[in-house]
């Protein structure tokens, strides 16, 4: 039996709007569930995940492409890029086995979205302008014809993930 890959849901917003906070409410409910997840951050400032001094950083300075490092509770891959991966690019280390993948930040994305709306942080929506958005994370009455939901509605907003990227794993 083929494994397919893991189904991908962005959650968009400006900066400052509570993406991360949603997040890590959703992960113990999605896990909850039985579902296995990975979580793509993305930013758009240069960020040194390897610091300086570190063995690893020694080796990516020496002029290792890829370094990855190992230990008996984690595993990091560090890798020098010329420009930006996509979030595409990105998924292909993700491993099949998982369920789900929650992709922060991926605003020009295509994969089914939740906006994170929240004045005035936000100045204006990203939807309607994008088909790929389902739902609003807010607490603003909006006049648009999608879902709204709460932030704090954490068991509603899982139910909608699985309800609309159909998630039907065997657990």
């Amino acid at each position: 039996m083929a494994v397919s890959p893991p189904k991908v849901v962005e959650v968009i917003g400006k900066s400052g709007s509570g993406k991360t906070t949603l997040i890590e409410r959703l992960i113990p409910e999605i896990r909850r569930r039985g579902y296995r997840l990975a979580v793509v951050k993305h930013t758009s400032h240069r960020h040194e995940f390897d610091r300086p001094g570190k063995d690893s950083h020694r080796m990516r300075q020496a002029g290792a492409e890829i370094v990855l490092v190992s230990s008996p509770g984690m595993f990091a891959l560090f890798r020098d890029v010329e420009i930006e991966l996509s979030l595409e690019e990105i998924l292909t280390h993700v491993p099949f086995e998982l369920d789900l993948v929650l992709a922060e930040g991926y605003k020009e994305g295509h994969f089914p979205a939740l906006e994170i709306y929240r004045p005035p942080v936000s100045e204006t929506l990203l939807a309607p302008g994008k088909e790929n958005i389902l739902a609003l994370i807010t607490e603003t009455k909006i006049a648009l014809d999608i879902p709204r939901f709460s932030p704090q509605a954490t068991v509603e907003i899982v139910d909608f993930i699985e309800g609309i990227i159909r998630l039907s794993f065997s657990k």
